[in-house]
């Protein structure tokens, strides 16, 4: 999954800016993709964060997912809601030009969209899933419930 492959949308920059300030313009380009998470290892799998947004802790439970790693994958679930507590990824695609958009957040409970290319799943493969997810009061957001309905 790659989510600082080439041109985001928001660092688009004009031809007429770059001219003599070449240096600067990469400098802060540089500044800008670490601060978007785009330098170092970008695609390493973390555990759900309280500080992050219900769409930021969808694209990192994206990267759990690709990451194989099914520890990783099932900290994003509420207790007793993994169907992976075995761990068998067998099957499972890699997502690429993952793209979430937030539905509706209402307190402790947040809905997600997210549309992606799936490939090497066994089946049809999906192009896009909704998110359930649910927050205790200081926690990260968990995913209750995702698919296509």
């Amino acid at each position: 999954m790659r989510f600082c492959a080439g041109r985001p949308e928001w660092l688009t920059v004009e031809v007429g800016i770059v001219g003599r300030n070449r240096a600067l313009v990469a400098g802060l380009l540089a500044f800008v993709s670490l601060g978007a998470g785009c330098g170092g290892q970008p695609e390493n799998a973390t555990r759900p964060s309280a500080a992050r947004t219900p769409v930021q802790e969808a694209y990192s439970w994206f990267r759990a997912i690709d990451s194989g790693d099914a520890t990783i994958w099932n900290a994003y679930f509420e207790p007793g809601r993994s169907p992976l507590a075995g761990g068998n990824f067998a099957g499972w695609g890699m997502h690429s030009a993952v793209r979430c958009r937030l539905l509706n957040e209402n307190g402790s409970r947040a809905s997600v969209y997210c549309s992606f290319n799936e490939s090497g799943a066994r089946g049809n493969p999906d192009t896009w899933w909704t998110i359930a997810m649910r927050r205790e009061a200081g926690g990260p957001w968990l995913v209750q419930n995702w698919g296509q309905g």
